[in-house]
């Protein structure tokens, strides 16, 4: 999940499918007690090929930027992709390159803002 400043909500995203479709990121919005979702599921990302599909998709904001980092079941080694926007909830653009170090398959990419520098980083 996400907090969307600009609707002064909670971002719920998630990996589902319908029927024997790819997996596709959709996201919904919540109440503030976070007990209901408060919209019908919308298509946030899918990937380019119909039939590869993305899951565990993890989204941070840097700058005015925000980067979505998602598994992707395409059949080869590793497998974190990003995806990037100006929005939020929309218009996420498709980039091929993987962006763990991985050699083998991984899943649920998460990334977190680092409050200090560890050993010079």
């Amino acid at each position: 999940m996400i907090y969307d400043e600009e609707k002064d909500k909670l971002m719920i995203h998630y990996a589902m499918r319908f029927r024997n479709e790819a997996l596709r990121i959709y996201y919904v919005y919540v109440n503030d007690d976070f007990n209901r979702v408060e919209t019908l599921p919308r298509l946030l990302f899918e990937y380019p090929e119909e039939n590869i599909g993305v899951l565990d998709a993890n989204i941070t904001q840097f700058g005015d930027k925000y980067y979505m980092f998602y598994a992707v079941n395409d059949g080869t080694a590793g497998g974190v992709k990003q995806a990037v926007s100006d929005k939020i909830n929309r218009e996420y653009r498709f980039n091929p390159r993987y962006y763990d170090f991985e050699t083998a398959a991984c899943e649920a990419p998460t990334v977190w803002k680092r409050i200090e520098k560890i050993n010079g980083y």
